[in-house]
């Protein structure tokens, strides 16, 4: 850069620092509330920084202001994207807000309408995101290539043909199940039954035992005395003794009970 063109540069500068300030001094309540918002003195403002400000010009932190208005012209006027404006763009961002308020007295209706408006333009679009989340691909733009499709095709036929698989499967083992009961049901049946019929012919060899003592007879566990002619028998190592008065009714009870002993297990 050779001497005339930073010359030149310095007299542009100069010329924008002197506007700036001449627009300072023709507004100073606008510089005073712009300087007391500005904190750390860099000459920028953010967006509640903003509204602070414009509060004071108009009447204080307590004075209603358009919301929705103000957040929508300083979005405007922050091209860069830095979230903050230098005071240029404060005093037009006042000068705008104060013309929509004087130009519509139903300027608070209107601001809670757009406001509500864009919640809901947000809302929408957060669950398109929601709903499209899963595709990566989709959410960066960028179309899904021929083989990526393939790939894709083939993963779903693949998890397809295992689920088939793994239906007939479960299937084939419900019918063997259902096929092999009745067997299964019959032989414990059998099993039962063969039990039943062997406690019931042991109750009924002793029972007959017992009816062969009483009428003078033997059994392997039951041995008459030697007066078998009054009824008298042991059974282990009891003794019993029956009076001739008493036989027939023994005999009697005994062939009862092992009838319906046998009826129960038959």
């Amino acid at each position: 850069m050779d001497r005339i063109q930073a010359f030149n540069l310095q007299q542009q500068r100069s010329s924008k620092e002197k506007t700036l300030e001449e627009l300072r001094t023709g507004n100073s309540r606008w510089a005073v509330a712009f300087d007391m918002s500005d904190e750390d003195s860099d000459g920028l403002i953010s967006l509640d920084d903003a509204v602070k400000a414009f509060k004071r010009i108009i009447g204080g932190a307590s004075m209603e202001v358009p919301a929705f208005k103000i957040k929508e012209t300083f979005t405007e006027l922050d091209a860069l994207g830095r979230g903050k404006v230098d005071f240029r763009k404060f005093h037009q961002l006042t000068s705008d807000v104060s013309h929509y308020m004087s130009e519509f007295p139903r300027w608070k209706e209107d601001d809670a309408e757009a406001a509500d408006r864009e919640e809901r333009r947000l809302a929408a679009q957060a669950r398109q995101r929601r709903e499209s989340g899963a595709d990566v691909f989709g959410m960066l733009g960028i179309q899904k290539s021929k083989d990526s499709l393939e790939a894709e095709a083939r993963k779903e036929q693949a998890l397809g043909r295992a689920l088939e698989n793994a239906k007939e499967k479960l299937k084939s083992a419900g019918a063997s199940i259902i096929s092999q009961a009745p067997t299964v049901i019959r032989r414990s049946c059998q099993v039962k039954r063969t039990a039943t019929i062997q406690e019931t012919s042991s109750v009924s060899n002793r029972i007959l035992g017992l009816q062969a003592c009483a009428g003078g007879g033997t059994s392997p566990n039951v041995s008459p005395s030697s007066s078998s002619t009054s009824g008298a028998f042991s059974v282990g190592s009891l003794r019993f003794e029956l009076g001739s008065q008493h036989r027939a009714a023994f005999e009697q009870a005994a062939q009862v009970a092992g009838r319906s002993i046998v009826r129960r297990a038959t």
